[in-house]
């Protein structure tokens, strides 16, 4: 989401944006009447990051402070940091939430391509939330992951070729446009 609301303002200050494309992300909208974030969904959300679980081996969910611990453990990418920079990491984590959430989006225009994680919860949003942000074509890739998991290797090798093979198009689309034109003169 965030990338979408950087391009339309690039394209509100004159700007043109030739390729808009989001992993796995949707519009602000899908938190309208839900409770505010927590310091506890900040953290669920860096262990995201790290590869993490929320829940205990029972299947219950970690109280805050074990959530820290998970995320210093060792092996987390996070266990360098300490326990006072992660606090925070965290608060950062939960005020970017919180803008978001506050977040009216614009609508783009042109194309976007949408990532599309194939391993969901059946209460995940859809990818069709935005439509009324986009005036133009959504082309959605599905990508065999969870929400999770999108920055992991295997999904991001097919993420990446995409967007290669897209890039080199828009590229070549540009050399053809940059091409000048052969006038024939008639006398």
């Amino acid at each position: 989401g965030i990338a979408h609301a950087l391009a339309t303002r690039l394209q509100a200050l004159g700007h043109e944006v030739a390729l808009l494309a989001l992993m796995d992300a949707y519009p602000s909208d899908i938190w309208h009447g839900k409770p505010p974030p927590t310091l506890r969904d900040a953290l669920v959300a860096l262990l995201d990051v790290v590869g993490a679980s929320e829940f205990d081996a029972t299947g219950n969910p970690l109280p805050a402070p074990a959530l820290m611990q998970a995320l210093l453990a060792p092996g987390s990418t996070l266990a360098h940091v300490g326990e006072a920079q992660l606090q925070r990491i965290a608060c950062c984590a939960l005020h970017t939430m919180q803008i978001y959430r506050d977040l009216q989006h614009q609508p783009f225009n042109g194309d976007m391509l949408f990532f599309h994680a194939l391993q969901r919860k059946p209460d995940a949003p859809d990818w069709r939330g935005w439509q009324p942000y986009v005036r133009g074509r959504i082309a959605r890739i599905d990508i065999d992951s969870n929400h999770n998991g999108m920055s992991l290797p295997a999904p991001l090798a097919h993420i990446g070729r995409v967007l290669a093979n897209k890039l080199h198009s828009l590229a070549a689309q540009s050399r053809q446009y940059q091409q000048p034109q052969h006038q024939l003169e008639v006398e």
